[in-house]
């Protein structure tokens, strides 16, 4: 394993998530989307003829999508929000190309009010997000956005390795999202249509591969024990 990846997963925030409890992450990501993107691969297997495909071309047309995800706090009642059946996500969509600082700053004081809003007791007290190492992601304006907010809940910020997408759970769900938007998309799409259903879909993934195990799965086994305390699940 790169030892960027060992230091991650085996020394305390703010260098990495040892003895954090899985319920209190929060994955943050983003990508860019196009209709061209979105047109359905695979199926063409003719070699002696040329194919004419229809689909879209229109390369300056691109919306940056900002998605962010919870693994959901299993002592919460199955089918409650929050719970792990019912894992909060969040979305913001930008008919723009690239994630600015103030856009990204944006989305996680959107992603935190909502939290001081409609705060679960227990799981909502102390909540850590992660992300990747873009260059708008470590600008001082977004860690004063996320360490200034008055709370109650307490907020703090750990970055992941760069260039190691496997450790992010984020990345699978963007990939289960944009996999259901192929399969909804047709032709005559313009990218109002695109963006009204990526709106849509984002609420139809998860169960029955739900949050929380795509975060055990990338390494995040820290939880709490019905007594309250901090263990290592294997």
């Amino acid at each position: 394993m790169h030892f960027r990846v060992e230091c991650f997963f085996d020394m305390p925030p703010p260098l990495g998530i040892c003895g954090v409890p899985r319920n209190k992450l929060i994955d943050v990501g983003e990508f860019g989307v196009t209709l061209e993107k979105c047109n359905r691969s695979g199926g063409w297997a003719l070699k002696v003829f040329r194919v004419r495909k229809d689909g879209h071309y229109h390369h300056g047309s691109k919306l940056t999508v900002l998605f962010a995800i919870e693994p959901g706090d299993p002592r919460l009642p199955a089918g409650t929000r929050g719970s792990v059946q019912r894992p909060r996500r969040w979305l913001r969509v930008i008919r723009a190309k690239g994630t600015t600082t103030n856009v990204f700053a944006d989305f996680c004081d959107h992603i935190c009010s909502d939290i001081e809003s409609n705060p679960i007791p227990g799981t909502d007290d102390d909540r850590l997000l992660m992300w990747d190492n873009l260059v708008a992601h470590h600008a001082h304006y977004v860690h004063q956005t996320v360490m200034g907010h008055p709370g109650p809940p307490r907020f703090s910020i750990v970055a992941r390795p760069q260039y190691h997408p496997k450790i992010a759970p984020i990345e699978y769900k963007i990939c289960d999202l944009l996999v259901k938007v192929r399969l909804e998309k047709e032709k005559e799409w313009d990218m109002a249509r695109l963006e009204q259903a990526l709106r849509a879909e984002v609420h139809n993934i998860g169960p029955p591969f739900d949050f929380d195990s795509t975060f055990y799965h990338c390494g995040y086994r820290w939880v709490l024990d019905a007594n309250g305390n901090v263990v290592y699940q294997n």
